[in-house]
């Protein structure tokens, strides 16, 4: 997760806890979904996302996500 979410986060979002994380199988697909409680200029928040994909030889060859946005607390 470190390589992918600075991609995801602006420099002000502070990631404070992971909250969560599931895992799971749809037939041909893997399924992790993960919550995270953080803050950034707005106040603290929680964001949470869903990935669904398909891996090869230890790779993701595939993968769609889903994002909740970052809902106040």
């Amino acid at each position: 997760m470190n390589e992918i979410l600075p991609h995801w986060l602006e420099e002000s979002d502070r990631i404070d806890e992971l909250v969560a994380v599931e895992t799971g199988e749809v037939s041909d697909r893997m399924r992790i979904s993960w919550r995270l409680r953080g803050r950034n200029d707005d106040g603290p928040f929680l964001v949470e996302q869903q990935a669904y994909y398909a891996e090869e030889g230890g790779r993701i060859t595939w993968m769609r996500v889903l994002c909740s946005g970052f809902r106040p607390i």
